[in-house]
């Protein structure tokens, strides 16, 4: 079980404390009422929309089971690190916690988030679920802590206008043949590029190099968790590759190094890039503010699987699409009453039944989780059903305890390489030595962590 001392350490090392909301209570009356604390993650292009669909659910709900009122709060994502750890430490927090699918092994190891049994998923209907969206969670041997309400596979987003201009028949299926490809559409002088990439990003760079990392056969952390391998020969090829979009290739602005995921989409929405690699379900809403261009002029596709120099997979290499993306909701065990854990098993189920998994892929963009919903005929539209095509494709990350606390050194860690190219100061050498000083620091947040 972690510590107090311990959580307290990952604090320092990966942000600041954030004042929580929502904190769990009695939860109930005499009157048998319950009170159900909801809360969620803000931050990211899709915020307002799904804070908008959560009322809606809330309210829909409510009026299934009026004897529970849903408080929904929020949470910022740049700080989910420190939320989570003070919620540990302090064990105070909401009764239902979103977070990334990626971050649950975290929470496992804390033990302190309520462990799923066989009846609760019963209850909910977990077999209904996609089964390629469960990986994180029906792992044989681990009691899952959270389920999947949401599903956001990575691709590679197209301007199919740029394309056709460029007389580019389809979209590339190997590295190589995105960088050929996006040098035919790169014009400087009109401010068009072949790519756009957000290195400022919290955890882009993390998902570039998770992907193209498993393509050479390689992990980011070792099976025990305890180690990054980001200064691996392999690894640092890899990394390479994406530095030299803008040093090498010149594929991507030199402005990019500053872009987040948001202002890499706005650049490819406003037609300054002509493809995204990794962008996510996400980044449908801000899509959706141009109806004309994302129904003429986008296109998506797998990102390319096949690494630059290989005429194959190498050894131990998977055509990697993307990892197990999406949110889950967690029950928080401290402060949460059985009538508040029966309540929150009831607010997961609704929320992943069908009708609201098709209220949540209309408003907000997100494929359905549950198997019945995304039968919908109207998901078998070339954009919907490009992302379902990657569902099956999408591998697991590491159950990483501490893979938390990894996005936020290696992220910050690349981000300043970037802006050196950018600045024109990059030196021989500070690559490999950034990637060694980023294991270091990876190494010590990891040995803080159990497994999960």
């Amino acid at each position: 079980m972690l510590r107090t001392k311990v959580v307290m350490s990952v604090i320092s090392s990966v942000g600041l404390l954030f004042v929580l909301t929502g904190c769990g209570g009695s939860g109930s009356s005499s009157s048998g009422s319950v009170t159900l604390n909801v809360e969620i993650g803000q931050g990211a292009s899709d915020s307002a929309a799904v804070l908008k669909l959560f009322n809606e659910v809330k309210r829909g709900f409510q009026k299934k089971y009026p004897h529970i009122q849903v408080k929904i709060s929020t949470y910022n994502i740049a700080n989910v690190s420190s939320v989570v750890n003070t919620m540990v430490a302090s064990h105070r927090g909401p009764n239902v916690f979103t977070i990334g699918t990626t971050f649950v092994p975290t929470l496992s190891a804390s033990h302190a988030f309520v462990g799923w049994t066989p009846t609760m998923l019963k209850e909910i209907n977990f077999s209904n679920l996609v089964p390629s969206a469960t990986r994180m969670d029906g792992v044989p041997g681990h009691q899952p802590v959270g389920v999947i309400y949401q599903t956001s596979p990575f691709a590679l987003f197209y301007n199919k206008a740029l394309f056709k201009k460029a007389n580019i028949t389809s979209p590339p299926t190997t590295w190589a043949q995105f960088v050929a490809d996006a040098k035919k559409m790169t014009h400087p002088s009109q401010r068009v590029w072949g790519s756009v990439i957000a290195p400022a990003d919290p955890n882009y760079s993390l998902w570039m190099m998770w992907a193209l990392a498993r393509q050479v056969g390689q992990q980011l952390v070792n099976s025990q968790g305890t180690k990054a391998n980001f200064a691996s020969p392999k690894v640092v090829s890899q990394v390479r590759f994406y530095l030299n979009m803008l040093r090498t290739y010149h594929i991507v602005s030199p402005a990019d190094v500053q872009y987040n995921q948001k202002d890499a989409f706005v650049a490819f929405m406003q037609g300054k890039a002509a493809m995204m690699p990794f962008g996510g379900m996400f980044d449908i809403p801000v899509l959706r503010t141009n109806p004309t261009f994302m129904r003429k002029d986008v296109g998506v596709a797998p990102v390319p699987t096949l690494p630059v120099g290989y005429k194959k997979l190498p050894q131990g290499g998977v055509p990697a699409e993307s990892f197990v993306s999406g949110q889950e909701m967690t029950i928080f065990k401290y402060g949460t009453t059985q009538a508040q854990q029966a309540a929150a098993v009831k607010w997961i189920g609704y929320f992943d039944s069908p009708s609201v998994q098709t209220k949540m892929w209309k408003s907000v963009g997100y494929l359905p989780v549950n198997r019945e919903s995304l039968k919908n005929p109207a998901l078998k539209a070339p954009l919907w059903h490009s992302f379902e095509q990657i569902l099956p494709h999408e591998y697991p990350t590491r159950r990483v305890a501490g893979w938390l606390a990894i996005n936020t050194v290696f992220d910050k860690s690349l981000a300043g390489v970037f802006d050196s190219v950018a600045l024109h100061n990059y030196h021989s050498g500070q690559l490999i030595s950034t990637l060694r000083a980023a294991n270091q620091k990876t190494d010590s947040v990891l040995s803080q962590f159990k497994a999960p």
